[in-house]
């Protein structure tokens, strides 16, 4: 969660947006919702469900909520019609990134930890790919940030491009 914050702000105090520009679809049930709106970012809450590794009773309900989550996530994302999806990973972050890409909405995943998730797993080829363009649009060397930096001047220079749209 923080880092996100983190990236909105520099993007709203270095950069010339408000945070009226952003919304953050987040997990209904988890904390990110105070954090979000106590740092003044709109914040919508989809249901979402974590498919685990080992067997439990708890995936065959949560498979429901991650295609509940899907479709809120998709109607949320048809109305607002973004420039882009900002993903930090996590199990919450598979209906946006799932509806975005269907509804053909840019993507772009900030990961500041050193494995990859379940749903940075599933995205590694496409990834792939994609940091290749990206290194040739941007110029991009080896760069580690974890604070977003690097997050907010992709975004900026995504922003920027005129087929984005």
């Amino acid at each position: 969660v923080f880092p996100g914050i983190s990236v909105i702000e520099t993007l709203c105090s270095d950069h010339g947006y408000c945070k009226d520009d952003f919304i953050w679809i987040g997990s209904s049930g988890g904390m990110e919702k105070r954090l979000v709106t106590e740092a003044g970012i709109s914040f919508i809450g989809i249901p979402s469900g974590k498919l685990r590794r080992y067997f439990s009773i708890r995936n065959f309900i949560d498979i429901f909520k991650i295609g509940l989550g899907f479709i809120y996530a998709f109607c949320i994302l048809l109305k607002v019609k973004p420039a882009i999806v900002f993903s930090k990973g996590g199990y919450v972050s598979v209906p946006p990134v799932a509806a975005g890409k269907l509804l053909r909405i840019p993507l772009l995943t900030h990961e500041t930890t050193c494995t990859l998730g379940n749903l940075n797993d599933e995205r590694s080829l496409a990834l792939n790919a994609a940091l290749e363009e990206a290194h040739a649009l941007l110029h991009v060397v080896d760069v580690v940030s974890t604070d977003g930096i690097l997050a907010v001047s992709v975004l900026e220079e995504f922003l920027r491009r005129d087929d984005h749209a």
